[in-house]
């Protein structure tokens, strides 16, 4: 079995992994909480986390991608600005922040429902839960654990840029540790 996803990785990330390292660690020593910047290299958007996939699944995702490739390829490339901050599930009880876009190019939306779409029958995760049904565009910026997120969220907030990212491939991603391109399109 094999963890994969469908998204874009964040070109040109190492001055934004550096923020986000520094920042989380200020927070993790002040506050003596667990909270982790997600790595430089695997900053991304995904399209559709597809969970664990055996091989014959596989097989199938890869074939339905490469018949997806021109659709794809004719919206790219995709300018996007993440310019919110925001907190998942909420302020008060994050476990996730995210960077979202305030304005989401059609592009943008056409590439991540076209996937959905074609993927999602697929899927080895709980379709009932809106996240896993509904395209939100967005970069997770950093994890936490069991901690009051608001005051943290806030400081947040203040030091929030926005991330601006040009999208140019889509891929088929293995989840494991850091992340690796098995297919691009």
């Amino acid at each position: 079995m094999i963890r994969l996803f469908v998204g874009s990785f964040l070109a040109d990330a190492q001055a934004l992994g550096q923020e986000l390292r520094e920042f989380a660690g200020e927070i993790a020593v002040t506050k003596q909480v667990s909270f982790k910047a997600v790595p430089t290299a695997n900053l991304h958007i995904t399209y559709q986390f597809l969970g664990e996939v055996d091989d014959n699944q596989l097989a199938t995702i890869k074939e339905r991608l490469s018949k997806l490739a021109c659709q794809i390829k004719a919206e790219l490339p995709i300018a996007v600005t993440y310019d919110t901050l925001s907190a998942w599930p909420s302020p008060e009880s994050a476990r996730v922040f995210v960077a979202e876009p305030s304005k989401k190019p059609e592009s943008l939306m056409a590439v991540g429902n076209l996937i959905r779409q074609n993927l999602q029958e697929l899927v080895a995760i709980d379709l009932s839960l809106e996240r896993n049904l509904v395209f939100k565009p967005h970069i997770t910026l950093f994890r936490m654990k069991n901690l009051d997120s608001e005051p943290i969220y806030e400081m947040a907030l203040q030091r929030f840029k926005p991330i601006s990212q040009t999208i140019e491939f889509v891929d088929l991603i293995e989840s494991k540790g850091r992340y690796s391109s098995i297919m691009t399109l």
